[in-house]
């Protein structure tokens, strides 16, 4: 069938690779809603955080690039309405220790978008951290953040006095430089609960200026060894090193890794983007672990 705008849809969501079926139903006021990724890399957010295979939600198929975005059925919270449509393709690029470009497209007949932040999680309702903008753009600058800290964006449309329930995610990740190294995680490790479960570290911003070796160290100062269990996987836009594991070391979380990662042939003179994963590699017939066993940062020796 061909949705149009404001048809209603249950979503189902599969758990073979992230794909979804819809088929045409209608949606009450209560019925659950879910995450779901976009076909053109955006993530479509609607509560709750913890999608189960056959929660629902609305969907809507905008005009605007025929970019769907999904509101939540979910009853009025804080002045939203299922009928107010939620921006398209929003974006967030850190683009300093202390800045951050914004940009989306405005929801069909909206008046106005709410951007919200946090540097912990990402907001779940319009009123649910620091307000990054507010108005009738396509596009701002937020300023003032803390180059030590990822900040999580939320988007919703509004119209009148009416925000959507559902919303747009993108984040920025911590910013660094030689002389203020980034720390991508303090220890962090925990029961695996599936296999090849990964904890994902997200990216984090590094400005070089293409002197000395840049180093995965447990220490912010010294070259240290970091330990993990059981491959970690760095990516940066120039090169990408694939779920590696080190040399193994025999404590009692596991078969852990423990050494220095050399980043240096990673990247290059100016602002890198370095994303990191670690996933467990065990078959879940025993206990086992995942994560980091150090704190890791990304700094630079002479």
């Amino acid at each position: 069938m061909t949705l149009q705008v404001g048809d209603k849809a249950v979503v189902i969501p599969l758990r073979d690779g992230g794909r979804v079926t819809i088929r045409s139903g209608i949606i009450s006021v209560g019925d659950k809603a879910v995450l779901i990724p976009g076909a053109n890399g955006q993530i479509y957010a609607v509560r709750p955080a913890s999608p189960q295979v056959g929660d629902k939600v609305i969907v809507y198929p905008l005009r605007n690039g025929g970019h769907v975005c999904l509101a939540s059925a979910d009853a009025d919270d804080g002045g939203s309405s299922p009928s107010v449509m939620p921006p398209g393709n929003f974006h967030a690029m850190r683009t300093g220790p202390s800045t951050a470009d914004l940009d989306w497209l405005p929801g069909e007949g909206n008046t106005a978008v709410r951007i919200v932040r946090r540097s912990d999680r990402y907001p779940t309702h319009i009123n649910d951290g620091t307000v990054a903008y507010e108005g009738a753009g396509d596009e701002t600058t937020d300023t003032g953040l803390d180059f030590r800290l990822p900040y999580y964006y939320c988007a919703w449309g509004r119209a009148g006095s009416k925000y959507s329930n559902g919303y747009l995610m993108d984040q920025v990740g911590r910013w660094g430089t030689q002389s203020d190294p980034v720390l991508i995680t303090l220890k962090d490790w925990r029961m695996a609960t599936e296999i090849g479960e990964v904890i994902d570290y997200g990216t984090a911003y590094y400005y070089w200026d293409g002197l000395g070796q840049v180093w995965l160290s447990s220490s912010p100062t010294s070259k240290a060894n970091i330990r993990w269990d059981n491959e970690i996987w760095i990516s940066t836009q120039y090169k990408t090193l694939d779920w590696y594991q080190g040399p193994q070391v025999g404590i009692p979380q596991g078969n852990v890794s423990n050494e220095l990662i050399d980043l240096t042939s990673y990247l290059r003179p100016g602002v890198n983007y370095v994303s990191i994963q670690i996933r467990d590699l065990q078959d879940m017939t025993f206990i086992t672990y995942v994560g980091a066993y150090t704190d890791i940062h990304i700094m630079r020796t002479l």
